[in-house]
C-alpha cells in the first residue's frame, strides 16, 4: 500500500510516507502548495533543505543518520508546518 504510514493529512493538509523511511521520504500535499523543506535534526539543527517539486515530493533520507527528525514545510502563502518522521537503516 503506497499510503502504509501516511501521517494525518486531514490535520494541516499534507503527509508522509512511509514512516519510518529508509531511503526516500514522500511527501503528498492536498489544497495548498508547498515550496521548501527543511529536515531538523532531533537536536533542532539543520540537515537538509531544498525546493519542492509539486504537490507530490521525494526527499532523499539514505545519507541521514538513524534517529528521529522534523520536516518543514514552507507553502506558498508563506505559512509553515512541521511534522516528525523516523529515519530507520
Amino acid at each position: 500500500d503506497l499510503n502504509a504510514g501516511l501521517s494525518d493529512v486531514s490535520a494541516n493538509g499534507w503527509g508522509i510516507y512511509p514512516n519510518p523511511a529508509t531511503e526516500v521520504l514522500t511527501v503528498r500535499c492536498f489544497g495548498e502548495e508547498p515550496e521548501y523543506y527543511r529536515v531538523f535534526d532531533a537536536q533542532g539543527r539543520l540537515i537538509q533543505e531544498g525546493k519542492m517539486s509539486g504537490m507530490l515530493s521525494s526527499i532523499r533520507v539514505q545519507n541521514m543518520e538513524r534517529g528521529a527528525y522534523q520536516l518543514q514545510l514552507q507553502f506558498t502563502s508563506d505559512r509553515t508546518s512541521r511534522k516528525s518522521f523516523i529515519k530507520m537503516d
